[in-house]
């Protein structure tokens, strides 16, 4: 399959006159300007992102409470991208989702993974609705320690370095 992108003709985004059904049954336009998830519908909500240039490492959250790095790792490869080299969960302050960090290699690997398993559906088997995997990127590498109360992985074994990740462990 291959993506062409082009520049738009247009100085701004134009609502669709008379917007179709596509083949699949979707519209071909959809307003989404009022949707409550839009991170920029106020200033107030634009001010709290925070934009980071890609880099190795992205920032993980929205993961059911209880997942560990290992389905994780899993979840990403089983999305099409390479496996990380490291993953560093954040040190759990609520119950509700569990968050961290995933660092690869290059950042061509993380601008893949993060394209490819972002918004990601994660079973929520205490819910209703799935826990959705959201990724940006990161500003903190992830150091050879781990955050306390955190296993860092560089593979599927427990506390290996990043320096000894053997990457056929993951084929």
């Amino acid at each position: 399959m291959e993506l062409n992108i082009r520049p738009s003709k247009q100085q701004l985004i134009l609502d669709v006159p008379k917007p179709f059904e596509l083949p699949d049954g979707t519209p071909s336009f959809k307003d989404y300007s009022g949707c409550r998830e839009n991170r920029y519908i106020n200033p107030d909500k634009a001010s709290k992102n925070r934009i980071y240039p890609p880099s190795h490492t992205l920032h993980y959250w929205n993961c059911p409470p209880s997942y560990t790095p290992e389905e994780l790792r899993k979840l990403i490869v089983e999305c099409g991208a390479s496996p990380p080299r490291q993953i560093a969960p954040f040190p759990r302050i609520s119950d509700r989702s569990s968050s961290g960090l995933v660092e690869w290699g290059t950042k061509d690997e993380a601008v893949t993974a993060l394209a490819l398993c972002n918004h990601q559906a994660i079973p929520n088997t205490e819910g209703r609705y799935p826990f959705l995997l959201k990724l940006s990127f990161s500003s903190s590498p992830v150091n050879d320690r781990a955050f306390s109360g955190s296993k860092k992985i560089g593979s599927s074994n427990i506390g290996k370095s990043a320096a000894s990740v053997d990457s056929s462990e993951y084929e």
